[in-house]
């Protein structure tokens, strides 16, 4: 297990719990699963719920991302980064905005939304979602006129 990943014990009988030792989930019975969660999948969770975000147009990469991309690799955790803090998950993500919304009300739906889905789907709690708005995307504005 990496030093960021987070495990996840799931016990068959509702009366196990987990027991913690250091900080750290140590199974307590002899029946519980373990699932173990990486930063590149919280970082794949949040940019799709991102995305899904009404007037977000796509995420935001450094320069190396970029010339990845342009030879044809996808990368789905483009714009995000991810942090753990004594089992939180901290995430910074980086967006381009549809032209005409209000800024401020588009990072607070993302925030909402990602927030919702990475805590839906891994379980983690998640501390804070920082959103950094890259830039605007005027495609919408120039097909109108």
């Amino acid at each position: 297990m990496g030093i960021n990943d987070f495990r996840i014990s799931v016990f068959d009988d509702e009366n196990s719990k987990p027991s913690y030792q250091n900080n750290q989930p140590e199974t307590a019975a002899a029946d519980a699963k373990d699932t173990i969660i990486t930063d590149e999948v919280v970082a794949i969770v949040a940019a799709q719920a991102a995305l899904a975000t009404d007037s977000v147009a796509s995420m935001s990469s450094n320069m190396a991302g970029d010339i990845v991309e342009s030879l044809g690799v996808r990368n789905p955790t483009k714009g995000v980064a991810v942090k753990m803090n004594e089992g939180r998950v901290i995430l910074d993500l980086y967006i381009i905005v549809k032209y005409g919304k209000k800024i401020s009300d588009i990072a607070w739906n993302v925030q909402e939304n990602v927030k919702k889905e990475v805590e839906n789907m891994t379980g983690a709690v998640v501390e804070s979602v920082n959103i950094h708005v890259s830039g605007v995307d005027f495609t919408q504005k120039a097909k109108k006129a």
